[in-house]
Order: structure tokens, then sequence, then C-alpha cells
């Protein structure tokens, strides 16, 4: 009779033991997967975020001089030379407002913190990579407030520099305006966008 009323408990610290078996089974194969597995260390972990940031001043200054900014100057002047030839004087008060317009907004970008999402969407097919190899989850302008315990900003300013092919003498020009404080976008504002 003892026999009998042991064998529930036999049964269950045997479920227990194969249970524990299979957890450190699968732990070893999961540790080896890991192992083998090449690549970058992950961005996060439960308690750990690593976040991209960038000077937004940089990459207006960047962007300024490059390929992609001609290739939208070309097109500006193109469609007023048009409109010129077509005597459309509308069109072409249009197209000079816009002008002066995109000139305030480079002054704003360049000179102080405006945003340069618009300059960024002539790469933004080319954020995954860079956010990727700075093991970064995101990139952003600046984090106005982050804990340090849970998440890592990581400058990735040059990386988006890069991407706009600068010249040497573009690159010390960063560097000189990285130097210096950002311009109070008010100071900005009231400069003629001819300046």
């Amino acid at each position: 009779m003892r026999w009998t009323t042991h064998v529930p408990t036999v049964i269950v610290t045997a479920c227990i033991i194969a249970a524990l078996w299979l957890l450190l089974t699968v732990d070893r194969m999961a540790d080896s997967v890991d192992a083998a597995s090449p690549g970058p260390p992950p961005a996060t972990t439960p308690s750990h975020v690593r976040v991209g940031t960038y000077d937004s001043r940089a990459i207006a200054c960047a962007y300024a001089p490059s390929k992609q900014h001609e290739r939208v100057l070309q097109q500006l002047t193109g469609e007023a030379q048009r409109a010129k030839e077509a005597k459309d004087d509308k069109r072409l008060a249009e197209l000079k407002a816009q002008g002066a317009a995109r000139q305030r907004r480079m002054h704003l970008q360049g000179f102080s913190t405006a945003p340069v999402d618009d300059i960024l969407d002539q790469v933004r097919d080319q954020l995954p990579d860079v956010a990727h190899k700075a093991g970064v989850v995101a990139i952003a302008r600046s984090t106005d407030f982050h804990d340090p315990a849970a998440v890592e900003t990581v400058d990735v300013t040059d990386e988006l520099v890069a991407l706009f092919e600068p010249t040497e003498r573009t690159l010390r020009a960063i560097a000189s305006a990285r130097e210096r404080e950002p311009i109070a976008i008010e100071v900005i504002s009231k400069m003629d966008a001819h300046d």
C-alpha cells in the first residue's frame, strides 16, 4: 500500500525533472544558434535602447552643395526659364517666391535647428543601412529627454553627412559650424533670403 501512495509523488518529480531537462536542452540549443549567427549584437535589450541622433545643421550644410540639391535647383531653374520664355509672369513670380522660401528654409536649417526632413527625404532609402551599421533602432534629430539608463544616444551625424558625398571644403565648413551653438530661429528668420 505504501508504494501506491507514493506513486503520484514519484510521477510529479519525474515530470519536473523531465521539464527541467527539456528547458536546459532548448536553452543550450538557442545558445549554440546565437553563437553561430554572425552580425553585430542586437541594438536593444529589454532594458536598453540605442537611438541615433544628428546635428541638423551639418545635414543642411552637406546638402547645400550636393548633387541632390543641384538637381532640385536645376529643375527649378528650368521651370523658371520655361515660364520666362512663355511670358508666364504669374508662374515666374510663384517660382521666385518658392526659391526665396527655400533659401529662408535653408538658412533656418543650416544655421539654427529647423528640421531637415525634406533633406533626409533625398536619402531616406539609405537610412536603414546607416541605422544598422550604427547599431541603432531609430534615427532622430535629438532626444529632448531620455533616461540614460534605458536609452543610449549615438551620434550618426558623420554617417548621414557622408550620404551627400561632401568635399573636404564642405567637411571643414561643417566642422566649423558644429563648433558653434545654433543661432536662435528668431534671429535667422529675420535674415533676408539672399543673405
